[in-house]
């Protein structure tokens, strides 16, 4: 700053500090045009595009995304944990090109095995980009399913199914397989169905442990459709697997939308609200 040099805090008269969105405006800028340095390994992010997205489906060797325009010059660029076999432009495939003057897409190959791959679809706005995947996608067929359950179509997009359960007492279990380490679990929740409490009370287990019982999961997000999450720390594997589940409580149905498993702590989740509104939450040893 024209020359100034001091150890002690400056605040230059001509500009002021960001407190605002644009820092992470930056942030994802910068993102966007050094994808090499700063994307996450081993993962698949649309790092930079050059219009809105208005959809985007991340799958096991396929990436699914629209955009709400395409027009000329329109690239894209990707970073993967794959090399593309197929990049389809509504429908019509792209071919592999030395250079972007046209539609088509390039592959910069990175040293610890990902891709950074530039798409140019002007006129075309989803794009549809495949291959072979080394990421592990846990599918629903995977899951041991307990109770009476109902496989249902998914959306178009994900290719796969849904399991529905109206049965009371109907169970699932999901299991991680994990390294020596403590972790946390994150429980992500949200109650869509109007009904009475009792009959969406959720207990949940880890690792055989009941650490909630009859959580009413609308009073504790603060109404229905409302997004809450459970964390629980200090989680240890029991022979490599952290295995949550979920319960219907009295005549109630299990229901959740996501678990995340991470090492270490994951701060601090809501406490929730049971039954007869007493907190019932046991801590893990």
């Amino acid at each position: 700053m024209d020359g100034l040099l001091s150890n002690e805090p400056f605040v230059a008269s001509s500009w002021f500090k960001i407190a605002h969105p644009l820092a992470m405006l930056g942030v994802l800028r910068s993102m966007g045009h050094a994808p090499d340095v700063l994307g996450a390994n081993r993962e698949n992010h649309l790092m930079r595009c050059d219009s809105v997205v208005q959809s985007f489906v991340y799958g096991k060797g396929r990436v699914v995304y629209t955009t709400s325009t395409a027009a000329a010059p329109h690239v894209d660029v990707l970073r993967l944990a794959f090399e593309p076999t197929s990049v389809l432009a509504d429908g019509h495939p792209l071919s592999q090109r030395e250079d972007l003057t046209r539609n088509g897409y390039q592959v910069k190959r990175l040293p610890g095995g990902d891709r950074i791959v530039s798409v140019r679809h002007d006129g075309f706005r989803r794009i549809v980009v495949e291959g072979d995947d080394p990421q592990q996608v846990v599918d629903d067929a995977h899951l041991d399913y307990q109770g009476n359950w109902t496989v249902l179509d998914g959306p178009d997009d994900l290719d796969e199914h849904l399991h529905v359960s109206h049965t009371d007492g109907a169970t699932v279990e999901q299991a991680f397989t994990v390294g020596p380490a403590t972790y946390h679990v994150r429980v992500k929740l949200a109650e869509t169905r109007d009904l009475e409490p009792q009959q969406r009370a959720l207990t949940i287990e880890i690792n055989g442990r009941k650490v909630v019982h009859g959580m009413d999961i609308a009073a504790t997000a603060g109404g229905l459709n409302r997004a809450t999450d459970l964390v629980f720390n200090d989680v240890e594997p029991d022979h490599g697997v952290i295995a949550v589940r979920f319960k219907g409580a009295g005549d109630g149905h299990a229901a959740a939308q996501a678990v995340e498993i991470g090492p270490g702590s994951g701060g601090e989740g809501v406490k929730p609200i049971c039954l007869q509104g007493r907190y019932e939450i046991e801590p893990l040893p």
